[in-house]
């Protein structure tokens, strides 16, 4: 291993304390759903089975469960049993979607502090610094020494991206060297190293979750028995057929409005006949909080304390009238936004509400009047 006092003369910048607490410091909601909206949507899903585009169509219903996830994001797998010491244990992080939330996370804090601890004469991903700078300089540099005639030795570096070659103790000595924390590096060291290997045994939880999804060959060792094989997409395919037979399931659920807390003010139909960013589109585009809930929106003395100025007269103005006419008389009771079914008398999904919906319009109607 490398010497860490040799390694810490190499870099004269250091993580000051305060930005150091600020990396290794909660991960808020808001954060974690901007991280989320970075990751985009049109990528298609991996093994877990879940894309960004589903998750931020459901994000009011899965959000909770996401949050707790990458709260969650760095787990202690034992390596010997009856484990005591933090050494006993392999510090593992999460996959697919939930790791590339984290990632997104970690790569948003720690730009707004590398800027503290990069040289100045890097200038390669830095914010505000061109890549190119480097080549340029190096060019005027060698024209430089030719036109002199002066002696001068060029290192070239091997660009090669050799992640499996990286030597993850040496890592740990830079970003000890920088300043990073334990709880940074151990999140670092987490989300690099694999961790494969250790769910290949069809005993492993993670093992077993994957092979549920893509059947009895899995896709942890890249033999997927499907090139598409995902569990939404058998569930898609079901909706849209029986729908083509007049049976939409999707049209029997509805989301009952509560204190508001999962419903988005603008997106959501909680109110009227359609999702108010249709009624007032001029009020939507004056919003600087776009997936706002009902329950924020709802506790402030006015509606117009998240736009980014006040409503002008003329059109702006009378929609926020009729907003404010439309939403004045609406009473948040004091429980839970839910989700009722229709075919239920409780509103709770059943298994067997559905089976006779389908039933009812699919299997054939005989006459049990006996013949005269």
């Amino acid at each position: 291993m490398a010497n860490q006092t040799e390694t810490c003369k190499c870099y004269v910048r250091f993580l000051v304390r305060n930005l150091q607490k600020n990396l290794e410091s909660f991960v808020s909601y808001d954060e974690i759903k901007r991280a989320v909206w970075d990751c985009g949507t049109n990528k298609s899903p991996g093994p877990d089975g879940f894309s960004f585009d589903f998750i931020r169509k459901f994000w009011n219903i899965i959000n909770e469960n996401v949050v707790a996830a990458i709260t969650d994001f760095i787990s202690l797998i034992p390596k010997i049993q009856d484990a005591k010491a933090v050494k006993d244990f392999h510090p593992i992080s999460l996959i697919e979607s939930m790791y590339k939330i984290t990632a997104n996370i970690m790569a948003n804090r720690l730009s707004l502090v590398i800027h503290d601890i990069i040289s100045d004469v890097q200038s390669a991903f830095v914010s505000n610094r061109q890549i190119l700078d480097g080549p340029f300089i190096l060019n005027e540099l060698l024209s430089w020494c030719k036109y002199k005639k002066s002696k001068a030795l060029i290192f070239k570096v091997d660009f090669e991206k050799a992640f499996d070659s990286v030597r993850w103790d040496y890592l740990n000595d830079v970003l000890i060297s920088f300043g990073f924390g334990q709880k940074w590096r151990s999140c670092i060291d987490g989300s690099l190293n694999s961790i494969w290997d250790r769910f290949l045994s069809t005993e492993h939880y993670i093992s077993q979750f994957i092979t549920a999804i893509h059947g009895s060959r899995g896709a942890l060792d890249g033999t997927s028995s499907a090139p598409r094989t995902s569990p939404w997409l058998d569930v898609i395919q079901v909706l849209s057929s029986l729908k083509s037979k007049d049976i939409d399931l999707l049209g029997f659920t509805k989301k009952k409005m509560g204190n508001g807390e999962k419903t988005l003010f603008w997106d959501d139909l909680w109110i009227g006949e359609d999702v108010l960013k249709s009624y007032f589109p001029r009020l939507f585009v004056l919003e600087t909080r776009k997936y706002i809930s009902v329950s924020v929106k709802m506790s402030h003395s006015s509606l117009d304390f998240s736009f980014h100025r006040l409503p002008r007269e003329g059109v702006e103005e009378e929609q926020f009238c009729n907003l404010i006419s439309c939403t004045s008389a609406f009473i948040l009771p004091q429980i839970e936004d839910r989700w009722v079914w229709f075919l239920s008398s409780t509103g709770d999904f059943s298994v067997n509400s559905t089976r006779y919906c389908i039933d009812d319009k699919l299997l054939p109607r005989f006459d049990s009047q006996p013949d005269g």
